[in-house]
């Protein structure tokens, strides 16, 4: 980002699940995950802190066509 006028730069491309339809970032701001339309899977990426870079930790299979990532916190 642009410290003068807040402008948003794109640093990365990264591969994800076939057809991402949905993502959403924790509230921790730590973590990105990723659904895949077409995988059945929703991938997890950890978001560094400094550079904003993304490291898949996990792909985890889900159900067929997924459409929607809620973060839920555990009570």
């Amino acid at each position: 980002m642009d410290a003068g006028s807040g402008k948003l730069e794109a640093i990365e491309q990264t591969a994800t699940e076939k057809i991402p339809r949905a993502f959403n970032i924790d509230p921790t701001g730590k973590f990105l995950v990723v659904a895949g339309q077409d995988s059945g899977k929703i991938a997890v990426f950890m978001i560094d802190n400094q550079s904003g870079k993304l490291t898949q930790t996990d792909s985890i299979e889900v159900v067929k066509g997924p459409a929607r990532v809620e973060i839920v916190a555990r009570p």
